[in-house]
């Protein structure tokens, strides 16, 4: 993969997201096929991923408990909220039932009748169909796995 630029807004609060009136700044990254740091991981994923008419947001701040979590991406439709988590194979169990809680919570916070929140988990290499339905078995909600 050759490098590219990305532009994409970070740091918004979730808030901001939801309300439209995002508080973050739309920065620029170098995508490196040299994927080392979190950051390029990340970015490698949005870069898959990337939807047309979809607004990406990177880094975006959830409180959680005492402190504030960083949603690695999330991306907007309308009212469709898509929260992104990305995992290796060794974590993916804790990753999907953290994905699961936050999703929950941010349910809880905003009416869910009004918008529709749905996660997706980012891995380079899925585990076996009897470990995700396993899994999928114990969550409140609907987790998507996309191999990238």
């Amino acid at each position: 993969m050759a490098s590219k630029i990305i532009d994409i807004n970070t740091n918004s609060t979730l808030d901001s997201i939801i309300k439209n009136k995002s508080d973050g700044i739309v920065k620029q990254y170098l995508l490196d096929s040299d994927i080392k740091l979190k950051n390029q991981e990340i970015l490698t994923f949005y870069n898959y991923i990337e939807v047309n008419n979809f607004e990406f947001f990177f880094k975006v701040k959830f409180p959680y408990g005492r402190r504030i979590k960083r949603i690695e991406l999330v991306s907007k439709f309308k009212n469709n909220f898509y929260i992104y988590k990305i995992s290796n194979k060794i974590n993916i169990d804790k990753d999907i039932f953290e994905l699961d809680e936050i999703i929950s919570l941010i349910k809880e916070k905003y009416n869910a009748t009004k918008f529709i929140f749905e996660g997706f988990i980012g891995t380079r290499n899925l585990p076996n169909n009897e470990v995700i339905n396993s899994i999928q078995e114990n969550l409140s909600n609907f987790i998507t796995y996309i191999k990238y």
